[in-house]
């Protein structure tokens, strides 16, 4: 039988799960969001679903989880292993990424809990069964030609794959969709 993770006690005002694709600009629409939310005096704690993912892998292979961590080569010449251990293991802990994200980033006891990196069904199951209430969803994408100027290329066993491709089956509840081509014109000078 599968183990369980309750969440923590403490609760955020909102939760704000993002969604996308690899290198669609998740990280550049969160750091658009931290600047406007330190600019108000907002704390928020900043998750990643992959951080404890990357955690393991860097302990369990001796590697650079810092490096794990960016958006270098480094990172996707592991993709693929990390992909397959952490489906594994979701399949055997539910809501264990959900609840080591949020111990990971510090963010019980902060207002605003921002995850930007949701991309499993299950693990926004977990959330909607703990934070209904309070959740709202933003997906993020871009053209294919533009995540290839940012270096994605298709990876067999990856980009195929319930983490790339799990939210065509959208549940229900409120959907925001960012484009990001749209937000660089209108943010970014030059």
């Amino acid at each position: 039988m599968a183990a369980t993770y309750d969440p923590p006690e403490a609760k955020p005002d909102l939760l704000i799960l993002i969604s996308g694709k690899r290198k669609c600009g998740k990280d550049y629409f969160m750091d658009l969001l931290q600047k406007r939310l330190d600019e108000l005096n907002i704390q928020a704690g900043i998750m990643r679903i992959s951080a404890p993912i990357k955690h393991f892998w860097s302990e369990k292979h001796s590697l650079d989880y810092s490096k794990l961590l960016d958006s270098s080569s480094y990172k996707e010449d592991h993709r693929l292993g990390m992909v397959q251990w952490s489906m594994k293991h979701r399949a055997e802990n539910p809501g264990y990424f959900p609840k080591e994200a949020i111990r990971m980033a510090d963010a019980a006891g902060k207002p605003i809990w921002i995850c930007v990196d949701i991309r499993h069904l299950g693990d926004y199951d977990w959330f909607r069964e703990h934070y209904a209430d309070r959740l709202k969803r933003i997906r993020v994408s871009a053209d294919e030609d533009v995540r290839k100027s940012r270096g994605w290329s298709f990876q067999e066993g990856v980009d195929d794959t319930a983490s790339e491709c799990n939210w065509i089956t959208l549940r229900t509840g409120t959907l925001l969709f960012i484009t990001m081509t749209a937000l660089e014109k209108k943010f970014l000078k030059g």
